[in-house]
């Protein structure tokens, strides 16, 4: 059986597989599983894992939602992070790891916020005296 490949891209890297032989993964109308000779096929996939599979070992892929175009034997799922290994477990690790990151990325970003939306207004109240 011939492969195909498939390049995952993010904000931060890519990472190519080649002679892929199945590619699994879900969309909003549920599971699927793509080979070698599949049609063109474009969707929008879910945020979790994901599985590729080449003939001498099997990867999981965790996203967030990402956009996956399969084209003349090549896929590119493209997503605003990814991570890969051989592991479920360890992925899972690695997700949680990275939300707690965001979460308090996001946090300091509210809070940064409030603190200029608070000078903006004090700077406005000056100026009107």
């Amino acid at each position: 059986m011939n492969g195909f490949s498939v390049t995952l891209r993010d904000i931060q890297h890519e990472q190519r597989f080649d002679n892929v032989l199945v590619f699994s993964s879900k969309d909003s109308s549920g599971s699927f599983s793509l080979l070698a000779n599949h049609m063109n096929f474009l969707t929008v996939t879910e945020a979790g894992l994901s599985e590729l599979r080449t003939a001498g070992q099997a990867l999981y892929i965790g996203a967030t939602q990402a956009l996956l175009e399969f084209q003349q034997r090549e896929l590119i799922l493209s997503t605003r992070r990814f991570f890969v290994d051989e592991s479920a477990d360890n992925l899972q690790q690695q997700l949680q790891q990275w939300l707690a990151q965001e979460q308090q990325s996001r946090s300091q970003l509210h809070g940064n916020l409030e603190r200029l939306d608070a000078q903006l207004l004090l700077r406005l109240y000056q100026q009107d005296k």
